[in-house]
């Protein structure tokens, strides 16, 4: 692979993507999305809320994480 060949190890580095999270995005998809992100291999994944956002729904978001996490 392209990191192999100049030098990296594919163990350091950090891959990440991101989850977009609207008012209607209901809990299951942002699970769902977490474990196929995680079974790719991705090691960070960045929440971002797409406005308009209230804070009912960063609660929500943040409970369930904190609820699922390993």
């Amino acid at each position: 692979m392209y990191w192999g060949e100049i030098g990296r190890d594919v163990k350091e580095i950090k891959i990440s993507t991101h989850i977009f999270v609207e008012e209607a995005t209901d809990e299951e998809t942002i699970i769902e999305q977490l474990r196929t992100q995680e079974e790719a291999g991705i090691n960070q994944s960045i929440i971002y809320f797409q406005p308009p956002v209230t804070r009912e729904k960063v609660r929500s978001v943040t409970e369930l994480l904190s609820n699922t996490a390993r």
